[in-house]
């Protein structure tokens, strides 16, 4: 039940309802039918929230007939009435809250403040948001005195919706500034950063209710003619939603991981890097079980069991390591001042977005001023980018003129409002929101028109997590130092490369971490990955380069090396991305090396999530790089993100799978750029896609657009010549792709 309560404090309901689901099904009456009254309000609350009120009012029934106390009777007949009215019975809900208040609530002044809070929320929702704003303001002082953070949220929060509907917009920016002046309080329920991303999510309704106020008052200034004020709302909504973005993010790039705290810290690290070993396993397990038998089988119910126990396992090692590493010293900066970022922006363009629940927001921010447009229905504009993605990712079964069209779509929802404003800047630095995440901007089509213009054909585009960290003063990139390349590891017994007396006997490690689940995915070849290499190696002089190529391109090797020495990283192997848990995205090396199978291939976020960068460039050049877990205000949390967040001032990765021998010769000519031509690294990817978009069977976007360039800041370096970079080529499983 606890285990239960935290996840879905920390917003996992899924996993908050298989732990509370174990718990019911312990308390039974006879054993603990209190404790089976706490569990059964709390499943009531998340059937509710998912809309399923009347199994979440059936629980309510059950939980008053085993309640006892006053307050804990008071308390159900009070979340019953916020589960009725959500069924659209706001009268009864209303009847029995009066009700609570002239009884129980002047026993209790917490009751009394949680009843006030709720019937507040059915008098605002049946329009009378005088009365609300009455009950409101009565709630305040008990639900600071005695209530959590989350209530004297939600009360501010209600204030504000209440306020604004009685016309009141001062008053109502007023409570939704003081809602948000909790949100630190909020996250720092959790002490882990992945789990505080979790956080973030219940506070986006307050930033997108500040943002619709202040739209309302821009667009009076504008219909007023005030243009000074209609720029500072402008900069001051710009400065709202960039707020909330990359937080967690931050807390990842500012942990320390010095020696000291490594050895101190030996033993639960050494405890993680196992529990993911058996997470990972027995995640594939799973998958290939259902694929087999179906969600009946009793095998899938055990492993779905036992993700669970680890998954919870792996929780509690990451808080510990996150305590003992936080950074000390000043908070980071998150707020945004608009001279900070555009006094920095020359020549760029900033465009920053925001999808919200209701509405969808567009910015653009030059060196000189800023401009603010409404765009579509955000649900529209979701889809739009989910379909451009997924027809990008069909190379075989989906024809390019669907893609174009679906393309030129999305540029006309995203892109074409801000145009007169974005035309005239070659650079472009890009803020997604959502399902923006998941778009390749370079390649979206300008026209629809069998010669479709790429973006990329006019401007240079790199994506960043958020703008406030572009302008935030980290530390100038590496200038000396070497290239570190890692490509075409060893995946299969039958490669050539393995000598006749090479051990192939799986090591003692690889044996019990198999031991009771499915054998692990097979991984074919990358024989265009050495190619690359080579073509990237010859580059540069050979005391610039460092390789572990073949045999030597394995885990271990790799993790052994201390990273902020290199200059460049390139990773040239497969990727795998699980889009549920974060820290398994991972770069599969090789299965074995030198001295024969290895215990372990693969090379996960948790893993770059202890490593201190300071490349100019780090490139994944594999499968889906880009990609991860998708977290509102953070963005894809994956492998691209960590190595960014671990001091790299610009990582390329990738947003669908790449074909191996297209993936090699877009990497040759962006290295060929950045170090011939002395190219910023986004200009240099924009010249290798240019160079292979310019007709033909290549102009399909689906050949060259997948890789983008993501950056932490905007002194975009160009790259001096014949330097020394480190390289990792990545790929993925399938036949022929990374």
């Amino acid at each position: 039940y606890g285990i239960g309560v935290n996840y879905y404090a920390l917003g996992d309901r899924q996993r908050a309802r298989e732990f509370l689901g174990r718990s019911l099904a312990i308390r039974t009456v006879a054993l603990d039918s209190r404790g089976r009254m706490a569990s059964l309000r709390a499943l009531a609350t998340l059937d509710a929230e998912q809309g399923r009120l009347e199994e979440a009012l059936a629980y309510d029934r059950e939980a008053l007939g085993l309640a006892v106390a006053p307050p804990a009777i008071a308390r159900i007949r009070i979340q019953q009435a916020a589960h009725a009215a959500a069924a659209g019975n706001p009268r009864e809900a209303e009847a029995l809250l009066d009700e609570i208040l002239a009884t129980d609530a002047k026993r209790d002044a917490l009751v009394q403040g949680e009843a006030l809070l709720q019937r507040a929320m059915v008098r605002r929702g049946t329009g009378r948001p005088q009365e609300a704003i009455a009950d409101l303001t009565l709630a305040r002082s008990p639900l600071h005195e005695f209530g959590s953070v989350m209530e004297e949220f939600e009360a501010e929060l209600e204030l504000a919706r209440a306020l604004r509907q009685e016309g009141n917009a001062r008053g109502a920016l007023g409570a939704v500034d003081r809602a948000l002046a909790q949100s630190d309080a909020v996250r720092l329920q959790s002490a882990n950063p992945e789990l505080r991303a979790e956080l973030q999510t219940p506070l986006r309704p307050a930033y997108d209710l500040k943002l619709d106020l202040l739209w309302d008052r821009y667009q009076l200034a504008i219909e007023a003619g005030h243009e000074g004020e209609a720029a500072a709302l402008a900069a001051a909504a710009f400065a709202t939603a960039d707020a909330a973005r990359a937080r967690s993010f931050t807390e990842v790039a500012t942990r320390s991981y010095s020696p000291a705290v490594r050895q101190a810290l030996a033993p639960e690290l050494r405890r993680r890097e196992e529990l993911y070993r058996e997470l990972a396993a027995r995640r594939f397990a799973l998958d290939a079980r259902l694929e087999r038998s179906g969600s009946d089988d009793p095998r899938v119910r055990h492993l779905v069991a036992d993700i669970a126990e680890l998954r919870r396992q792996v929780d509690t090692v990451n808080t510990v390591i996150a305590r003992r590493t936080a950074a000390n010293g000043a908070p980071v900066r998150t707020r945004l001042q608009g001279p900070d970022v555009s006094a920095l922006l020359g020549d760029t363009a900033l465009l920053s977005y925001w999808l919200g629940s209701e509405s969808a927001y567009g910015w653009v921010v030059s060196s000189r001023e800023i401009h603010w447009v409404r765009l579509g229905a955000p649900d529209a504009i979701a889809a739009q980018a989910i379909a451009f993605h997924h027809s990008l990712t069909r190379l075989i079964d989906t024809p390019v003129e669907r893609r174009l069209r679906e393309g030129h779509s999305l540029y006309r929802a995203i892109i074409e409002p801000l145009e007169s404003w974005t035309a005239g800047a070659r650079n472009w630095i890009v803020v997604p929101d959502g399902a923006l995440d998941y778009v390749a901007f370079p390649a979206l089509p300008m026209r629809d028109s069998p010669q479709a213009s790429f973006v990329v054909l006019e401007h240079d585009v790199a994506v960043a997590p958020a703008a406030w960290m572009l302008a935030s003063g980290s530390r100038a990139p590496q200038r000396n130092g070497g290239i570190l390349i890692v490509a075409d590891p060893v995946y299969g017994r039958d490669d050539p490369r393995l000598g006749a007396g090479k051990a192939l006997v799986p090591s003692t490690a690889t044996a019990s971490r198999r031991a009771g689940v499915d054998s692990e995915p097979a991984y074919q070849r990358l024989r265009f990955s050495a190619e690359e290499a080579v073509a990237i190696s010859t580059q540069f002089a050979p005391a610039q380069v460092e390789e572990l190529i073949g045999l030597d391109a394995t885990r271990d090797r790799l993790l052994a090396l201390d990273w902020s020495q290199y200059r460049f990283i390139h990773i040239a192997t497969h990727g795998v991305v699980d889009a549920e848990v974060p820290d398994l995205s991972a770069l599969i090396l090789g299965s074995y090396g030198a001295h024969g199978e290895v215990a372990d291939r693969a090379v996960r976020v948790a893993d770059i999530s202890v490593k201190t960068l300071n490349a100019e460039v780090a490139v994944l050049s594999a499968c889906e790089t880009a990609l991860g877990t998708e977290s509102r205000s953070e963005g894809l949390v994956g492998l691209g993100s960590t190595m960014l967040a671990r001091g790299a001032h610009a990582v390329v990765a990738s947003l669908w799978p790449v074909p191996d021998q297209m993936g090699a010769r877009l990497m040759a000519e962006f290295y060929r750029h950045m170090l011939r031509d002395s190219l910023s690294p986004q200009a240099a990817l924009g010249s290798a896609m240019r160079s292979m978009a310019t007709g033909g069977p290549s102009a399909d976007p689906a050949l060259w657009g997948a890789f983008q360039v993501s950056v932490a800041s905007l002194g975009g370096s160009a790259a001096a010549p014949r330097p020394a970079p480190v390289e990792f080529a990545g790929h993925g499983s399938g036949a022929g792709l990374r």
